[in-house]
């Protein structure tokens, strides 16, 4: 539970006196060997807790507010609005996205911080990026009254009494950004030594949003004991509770008249040829980082070229995907391919698969340069295109490639396993005996 009442400085206090006392215990075991030498004692007491005060600060400053790399979009503004909470094994990293007015007849909704009644619906949507790093899988689900709930509490630990009937607890639900609309069931595993990112949303009544301050992580709820202080809520008993300051990541909602705007775009809209499109999937995505098990070997072979990592919407989480170098590589070898060509092996049900070919300096660099003098589309990472192969034709085949150029990754989405490598363009059709015109006529 974070502690709002005491301040940084007092952490720091109570850390150093902790450290203190264990130090100078230390000090005083071993200071009968200090008589031999000319090192007084109390200089290294001093320079040992001198090093750790400044050890504690660096780490007390820098812990609460830490901010975690997202992977799905934001609305523009929302880009700061990001908390990161830790109990136990279990870190939180959370960040609102969008904040929507919801019409809960139509099922739409739009981005608005306008609302004109205190009972108008709306939608916060916020992504998390839940980090495990214990060795047991921890899992998320909304069924019985456990799941995750965030809303106004007036008291961490409340009591069924006359002040907790005016709080307000909204379930999570999971948000589909491509439909725009909320789905009621999840279960989100979160595997030992493991991130997982999702997206959710809460519903509450507009005048509740400016007041949210909590967020919780249940267990089953105890219809057996009437006593249950989180009775009131209708939700179970957390096991996991964090307390927060509104204002540090939620917009402040104005009471005033809006319509709907005509061309709204979503939380996810970007530029089309940069962000791959979100898919329908029933499983969470989970990232399994270029230095995992399943990809340091394969990414060892090529780390001059780029270093390949992934997302995956799979039922047995990161466990169900590894990465090996294909069987076909020789035989489908191609001079345009740029380093090897990547097999991942699935195992159970697998929705999505997210390939991040992250692209060294050296690599950004034309080879040719020549189609690049009539189309910036083949300047640096632009001129690699995601391929796969197909074993039923034996070709090397492109599919669909995004492009991030900030963290330079070059990005495909597909919906099954199998055997994917980069491959230049402008070698590709130089090969095939496009010129530089023609492909700008393409």
């Amino acid at each position: 539970m974070n502690d709002e009442d005491q301040t940084l400085a007092e952490k720091i206090q109570d850390k150093l006196a902790d450290l203190g006392c264990i130090v100078k215990e230390k000090l005083d075991n071993i200071s009968v060997k200090f008589k031999y030498w000319k090192i007084n004692p109390i200089v290294v007491f001093s320079l040992v807790f001198a090093a750790v005060f400044v050890l504690v600060i660096v780490a007390a400053a820098g812990g609460k507010n830490e901010v975690s790399e997202f992977t799905a979009p934001c609305e523009s503004g929302y880009e700061d609005k990001v908390y990161t909470m830790k109990e136990g094994k279990l870190t939180v990293t959370m960040r609102v996205s969008d904040i929507r007015r919801y019409d809960s007849k139509t099922g739409k909704s739009y981005s608005s911080t306008v609302y004109s009644d205190e009972f108008d619906s709306i939608m916060v949507i916020a992504d998390f990026i839940f980090t495990n790093s214990g060795k047991e899988d921890i899992v998320i689900d909304n069924s019985r009254g456990s799941g995750l709930y965030m809303g106004y509490a007036h008291d961490s630990n409340p009591a069924y009494d006359e002040n907790s009937k005016n709080d307000h607890m909204a379930g999570a639900e999971l948000y589909l950004s491509a439909e725009e609309k909320p789905e009621s069931g999840y279960s989100v595993m979160i595997g030992g030594k493991s991130s997982v990112e999702q997206r959710f949303c809460f519903i509450y009544w507009a005048d509740v949003v400016n007041k949210i301050n909590s967020l919780y992580i249940c267990s089953d709820y105890d219809d057996k004991n009437d006593d249950n202080i989180y009775a009131v809520w209708g939700i179970g008993v957390p096991w996991v509770s964090f307390r927060f300051k509104n204002e540090t990541f939620f917009p402040a909602l104005v009471k005033g008249e809006e319509t709907e705007p005509v061309a709204q775009e979503s939380v996810s809209s970007q530029t089309a040829s940069d962000t791959p499109p979100e898919m329908s999937v029933r499983y969470p995505w989970v990232t399994v980082s270029a230095d995992s098990l399943a990809l340091a070997s394969y990414n060892s072979q090529y780390s001059d070229l780029y270093s390949l990592s992934l997302k995956v919407s799979a039922q047995k989480g990161a466990s169900a995907v590894w990465v090996t170098e294909s069987g076909y590589s020789v035989s489908s070898y191609n001079s345009a391919r740029v380093g090897g060509l990547a097999e991942i092996s699935c195992e159970g049900e697998v929705d999505g698969v997210e390939l991040r070919f992250k692209v060294t300096e050296e690599a950004k660099k034309n080879t040719l340069g020549t189609f690049v003098e009539v189309s910036d589309e083949f300047k640096g990472i632009r001129r690699l295109n995601v391929f796969m192969y197909d074993d039923e034709i034996n070709m090397l085949l492109p599919i669909e490639t995004y492009f991030d150029e900030s963290t330079s990754e070059v990005i495909a989405r597909v919906d099954s396993c199998g055997s994917f490598c980069l491959m230049d363009m402008e070698i590709w059709f130089d090969s095939l005996g496009i010129s530089p015109e023609d492909s700008a006529k393409q």
